[in-house]
């Protein structure tokens, strides 16, 4: 497991300096911050490890490779979970 975080956490370096490193047209680097009930993390992994699937699938499938490219996900809490009062 420490060889996977410690890949992930090179992973995210090489990211951050890509912002510098490479013009807009050659990465994307976006984010969504969201306020959800934490019931719902669940279902978003779900997606991610779909989505991850599908584009395994994609790159399995093309022949005619001619570059590598890293694609990050990253899903952590930014805060703890509250409780709303009701009143």
């Amino acid at each position: 497991m420490l060889n996977v975080a410690n890949f992930n956490k090179e992973m995210l370096k090489l990211a951050g300096e890509s912002i510098e490193r490479y013009p807009p047209r050659e990465r994307d680097i976006s984010s969504l911050t969201l306020s959800i009930q934490r019931e719902k993390v669940g279902e978003i992994k779900k997606r991610i490890i779909s989505f991850r699937r599908e584009l395994l699938e994609m790159a399995c499938s093309d022949e005619l490779v001619d570059q590598v490219i890293q694609l990050n996900f990253q899903l952590f809490p930014l805060t703890k979970p509250y409780k709303k009062e009701i009143g």
